[in-house]
């Protein structure tokens, strides 16, 4: 597909790393970050919901901290400024990004009564 074809918030990337969002795993847009990521998550229909008022873009609110793991040890990033890698283990996302039904757990079948 032709950078032309990709939406502008993107930053531009030169393929896709794989990377784990809360035990679910993602090909996504290497080279751009973890917010807009999750930007082109909502818009891929992967299950995500960004409160957008609640972000300033520029690392002034904090409102985009998530957790992640590195070494084996959890660790918190800004992800308005946090590049996504391969292998990019996010344990917690920030607080004004939900999971939509797309990622929900399946509930248990009911037993038969």
């Amino acid at each position: 597909m032709s950078a032309a074809a990709w939406p502008d918030y993107l930053e531009p990337f030169d393929g896709f790393c794989r990377i784990r969002i809360e035990g679910v795993e993602f090909e996504v847009p290497r080279g751009n970050t973890v917010l807009r990521v999750l930007q082109h998550l909502e818009q891929t229909s992967a299950g995500f919901e960004l409160v957008y008022k609640d972000f300033c873009w520029n690392a002034d609110c904090h409102n985009c901290k998530f957790a992640y793991t590195h070494g084996g040890e959890v660790r918190e990033a800004l992800g308005c400024r946090h590049l996504v890698t391969e292998g990019l283990d996010i344990v917690r996302l920030p607080r004004s990004v939900f999971r939509g039904s797309a990622l929900a757990p399946t509930p248990a079948p009911e037993s038969a009564v």
